[in-house]
């Protein structure tokens, strides 16, 4: 029962624990049945890519975001999740998301501009509220074609109480904050059905694709699911990366620096393109190791449909299957000084001999997160518009301590002070 208590207390250091006295293949008991947290990118190999298809997503903590977003990509499975996939797939490639810089610099400055004033006045900003916002505003425009920041604190507000009450879905501010992103959803749809030529992009192929799916009725809710599960999941894990960043770059003043010098070397005044981070490197390094320390997906349940076995352990059908990324990039057989944040283990020399699996922000394997190479550019490409501008730093004394939700979320409220670049 400790051990339990110790899961619900503090469920990282409770992996964390497991893995050190357990080792690769770890044994825990949330529940009657065994659970087992996996260690080692052999047997993650294995759990999410091999043999994938032996490991379902019908988790507890799935379940609780079933029951949030509805079925969409991210809790569907069998038929229904492959159409979406291959319906959703296209929109994300390295390709189409090359062709969003103007709009995530547009969306920067706006952001920006409002910062003139705080920054004039010497009043912190929230870097919490302002990444969401952003990253939200970049979501709807660039997946579904609308620019309605009218509704973005809405939506915001809304997944902040949901993600913070996943477990208690019959509270009426659960219930009140699924209502205010379903209605946000609804006017999203509206708008889109107003325009006269809509463009070709993520939500049209979900609207084709739900339309044929079956009768109108059932089309609309596809649509409302699949909307949903984006921006619920879409646009948090990104945010929550990129809070991430702006705290450990606080943490590291010298570091903070040397990447604001890096930034105006490379880029001057001009616009950040997708194009320039190979050359902006520092930028790059430091995002991968703050998903790295603090990777949005902290955990990935599965449930074993049959017996399997990794490594002489006996995996025995319906127990649940635990990849911790947060786990797994602490694990010291592959990452020295682990809990430190070091942006140079990411240089090509220091990272082309570490297995490809001991670093798994995104996942691994079928149903690794579809939006991958936007959040690749999308966030270093935010990291560089505003340190062409401004260096925030953390107001000293408050307390960053993760939480770990269904993602491994920051404080809602995290102050932040701004100076000029020079």
């Amino acid at each position: 029962m400790s051990r339990m208590r110790d899961l619900l207390k503090n469920p990282l250091e409770f992996y964390l624990a497991t893995a050190r006295e357990q080792g690769e293949v770890a044994c825990y008991r949330p529940a009657p049945e065994p659970a087992f947290l996996i260690n080692h990118p052999e047997f993650i190999g294995h759990v999410l890519a091999s043999h994938w298809t032996n490991y379902s997503k019908d988790t507890y903590s799935n379940r609780m975001f079933k029951n949030a977003v509805g079925d969409g990509i991210l809790t569907s499975e069998g038929e229904k999740w492959k159409q979406a996939r291959r319906t959703m797939q296209p929109y994300f490639s390295r390709r189409r998301v090359a062709q969003l810089d103007g709009m995530i610099h547009k969306h920067c400055q706006a952001m920006l501009d409002r910062w003139e004033a705080e920054a004039a006045a010497g009043r912190p900003i929230n870097i919490s509220r302002e990444m969401g916002l952003l990253t939200l505003s970049i979501t709807m425009e660039a997946l579904f074609g609308v620019t309605m920041s009218g509704i973005a604190a809405t939506i915001g507000a809304a997944v902040d109480t949901i993600l913070d009450l996943l477990e208690k879905p019959r509270k009426a501010r659960f219930q009140n904050g699924r209502q205010a992103i379903a209605d946000a959803v609804d006017e999203i749809v509206s708008v889109r059905d107003r325009m006269a030529q809509p463009p070709e992009d993520l939500m049209s192929a979900i609207v084709e694709a739900s339309l044929k799916a079956g009768p109108a009725e059932q089309a609309r809710q596809g649509v409302h699911e699949q909307v949903f599960t984006v921006l619920m999941a879409g646009y948090e894990t990104t945010a929550s990366a990129l809070i991430w960043t702006w705290v450990r770059l606080s943490e590291h003043e010298d570091l903070l620096r040397m990447i604001q010098s890096e930034v105006t070397e490379i880029l001057g005044d001009r616009p950040p393109q997708s194009a320039d981070l190979g050359n902006l490197r520092l930028v790059r390094m430091a995002f991968e190791e703050t998903l790295r320390v603090n990777p949005p997906a902290w955990v990935i349940g599965r449930k074993a449909l049959a017996p399997d076995r990794l490594d002489g352990h006996a995996i025995p059908a319906n127990s649940v299957v635990a990849v911790s990324p947060y786990v797994m990039h602490r694990n010291p057989a592959y990452w020295d000084r682990a809990e430190e944040f070091d942006p140079f283990r990411f240089e090509s020399m220091n990272s082309e001999a570490r297995p490809p699996l001991c670093y798994i922000p995104f996942g691994a394997g079928p149903r690794k997160c579809l939006g991958e190479n936007l959040a690749l550019v999308e966030a270093p490409l935010i990291i560089a518009n505003v340190l062409q501008r401004f260096v925030p730093r953390l107001v000293p004394g408050q307390d960053v301590r993760p939480q770990p939700l269904f993602i491994l979320r920051p404080p809602t409220t995290l102050l932040m002070t701004l100076q000029r670049a020079q």
